[in-house]
């Protein structure tokens, strides 16, 4: 598959970019170095498709991945695109159990986004962080402790769930 060919087509609507992407990234045909190389030229919109197809790739099947996909996913998560934001927090939730040493940098940008205007953007942060906090590397450690003053503080019942559902998972 061709991602600029993909990407110039107007013809193709958002949704189906996001499907072939997902479906070439599940069979190898995109690598993660062609979609880094690419974005680059992308605009946001464009690159929210590729974090799209990414995450339902790694929520189907996390192994997939490598330790570039994480990087990528970073470097998205303080983006002014509320929908990077959001794709990308879900990309780094999906991963996090395979790269427990390499997560300080994300932890920080997600916590940031807990304070975050967009529902979405703090579901999303809120999503990637009770993953993280429940992996035995994070268990008993501050991020614990800034979560349930995170989960406090959270108006959205929706949003408060997804912590509490993680703190009865480390309780177990």
């Amino acid at each position: 598959m061709d991602i600029n060919e993909l990407f110039n087509n107007k013809s193709i609507k958002g949704i189906e970019k996001v499907s072939q992407l997902t479906l070439a990234i599940s069979n190898n045909e995109i690598l993660i170095k062609d979609i880094v190389e690419i974005c680059k030229t992308l605009k946001d919109s464009e690159i929210a498709f590729c974090m799209e197809a990414i995450e339902a790739v790694t929520n189907s099947n996390p192994e997939i991945s490598n330790i570039q996909y994480l990087k990528f996913a970073s470097s998205y998560i303080d983006s002014k695109s509320n929908s990077l934001k959001r794709e990308s927090a879900r990309v780094i939730g999906n991963i996090a159990m395979l790269y427990p040493k390499d997560l300080e940098k994300s932890i920080e940008s997600l916590i940031n986004n807990t304070n975050d205007k967009g529902t979405v953007v703090r579901w999303s942060a809120a999503y990637a962080l009770s993953r993280i906090v429940i992996l035995p590397e994070y268990a008993n450690s501050k991020l614990y402790n800034q979560l349930v003053e995170i989960c406090e503080k959270e108006e959205k019942n929706s949003i408060k769930n997804i912590y509490l559902k993680a703190f009865q998972k480390l309780k177990k």
